[in-house]
């Protein structure tokens, strides 16, 4: 195993309460019957007439399960593929590979009877639950079109009428992993309980340069009235998924025991020995979390280099909430001259360039450039001066001006925008270095990002 865990547990019982008699009064052992409502019933797993598999709470636990990619390890014939912030899901072969935030998936997924559509969903749940079911097959009568390969049916601990108690787990580990859940049931009356629970999860990652880590918390609230009229429950969760991200690297390269992730130098200097095929482009991740292209140099004998408006509204399919990305543009002057690079509205740079010469960097030609495998297309844009220097303008919504190296960062927003990258007096012809990067929220919004990175692709 890649880490060896040292385990603590706390039960900490605020409310007195009775073991079941058989148990105190028998050891008779036998096969323990999980009950599942897998076919929208109660019944036992043995007798259910499905392909079924279900793991008890307490099993999820002692497995120490804390996120989906854990239950490869429990459940026969499902296979759970990490994509960042993304979750795939097989049974059996069968699945969707999720290429976006808003993918269908060829897996339910419910918790607590309730389908959870999107492939991020299965993230920051796996914590004081009562049991896990996963159905083998398709199961379109029962769970809609979206069950063409199964089901996985997350159900929480619910709220214990009459009952007070709680529990905290830790557990402590080798690539200093610490995860930790707790609970607590407060019983409000003889019809009425609340429950409320969280996890907190924190590991290194498994590659050198830190990928392939956990960073999570997590808290979910019940609240649940059983009367004689009603059996009622109200659920809501929060999560937040943090940290690098999933790893991996190009080949196969180990250091020892050490696995060389994708910024290690060793990694990047191979990759950059190799030549892809075109289109694609020369990206690799850098120790901070940015997808970073290789430093290129950038002309103009006009008085900018801007891109083509990138429309990343709601209507050009692009939800900015939904992603979280963080875009960085590092620029110097290739002589040390002082320079501007901005992302400003697109209506308000076309405004401000007027009748301005330029250069528009078009889409990538996919026609050999060394070892990109692909060229920059330029298009020149006759005309006039610059009305005033770029930094005096206050439409921008990220910039950066001066001499040396000048870095843009900026959160990744809704709307139609323009990057634009002059000499910081407005002066003309334009001459720089330029790298530029991308840290997504979910690393499968990469064809975004590099729509985004119009500047170098």
């Amino acid at each position: 195993m890649r880490t060896a865990l040292v385990g603590c547990s706390v039960a900490a019982v605020i409310h007195s309460f009775a073991l079941p008699a058989a148990a105190q009064e028998t050891g008779t052992a036998g096969l323990e019957e999980v009950v599942v409502t897998a076919q929208r019933r109660e019944e036992t797993a043995q007798r259910a007439a499905v392909a079924l598999t279900a793991v008890t709470g307490d099993a999820l636990t002692q497995a120490s399960v804390t996120q989906a990619t854990d239950l490869t390890r429990l459940v026969p014939s499902i296979q759970v593929a990490p994509a960042s912030s993304l979750t795939q899901i097989y049974l059996r072969g069968v699945g969707t590979f999720a290429a976006n935030a808003f993918a269908e998936q060829g897996v339910a997924f419910n918790l607590n009877g309730v389908y959870l559509s999107r492939p991020a969903a299965p993230a920051g749940m796996f914590y004081d639950l009562e049991r896990i079911e996963v159905l083998k097959g398709p199961q379109g009568t029962l769970y809609g079109r979206n069950a063409t390969g199964g089901a996985v049916n997350v159900i929480a601990a619910r709220p214990v009428i009459g009952e007070t108690s709680g529990f905290i787990h830790t557990e402590l580990g080798n690539y200093d992993t610490v995860k930790s859940s707790a609970a607590i049931n407060v019983a409000v009356n003889d019809t009425a309980a609340f429950r409320f629970s969280g996890q907190y999860v924190e590991r290194d990652g498994y590659f050198n340069d830190g990928y392939d880590d956990e960073d999570s918390h997590a808290a979910r609230a019940q609240f649940r009235l059983d009367n004689a009229a009603v059996d009622f429950s109200i659920m809501a969760d929060y999560a937040h998924i943090g940290g690098k991200g999933v790893g991996g690297t190009i080949m196969p390269l180990l250091a020892g025991e050490e696995r060389l992730g994708p910024s290690d130098p060793r990694v990047i200097a191979e990759y950059l020995t190799r030549v892809p095929t075109p289109p694609v482009p020369q990206i690799f991740a850098r120790d901070d979390g940015y997808y970073t292209t290789d430093t290129e140099p950038l002309r103009s004998d006009g008085y900018a280099i801007v891109t083509d408006p990138v429309d990343l509204s709601p209507t050009g399919g692009f939800d900015a909430g939904d992603v979280g990305a963080s875009l960085r543009l590092a620029v110097e002057g290739a002589d040390g001259e002082p320079v501007f690079v901005g992302v400003g509205p697109a209506a308000d740079v076309a405004a401000f360039l007027g009748g301005a010469g330029h250069t528009v960097l078009d889409d990538w030609n996919g026609s050999g450039f060394d070892e990109w495998g692909g060229e920059l297309d330029y298009e020149q844009v006759a005309g006039g001066r610059l009305r005033s220097p770029p930094g005096s303008e206050d439409f921008w919504a990220a910039s950066s001006e001066g001499a040396g190296e000048q870095v843009l960062e900026w959160d990744v927003a809704g709307g139609t925008w323009t990057l634009l990258v002059a000499n910081a007096d407005a002066s003309r012809p334009v001459a720089v270095e330029a790298e530029a990067g991308l840290r997504l929220g979910w690393l499968v919004w990469v064809g975004v990002g590099l729509t985004v990175l119009g500047l170098l692709i």
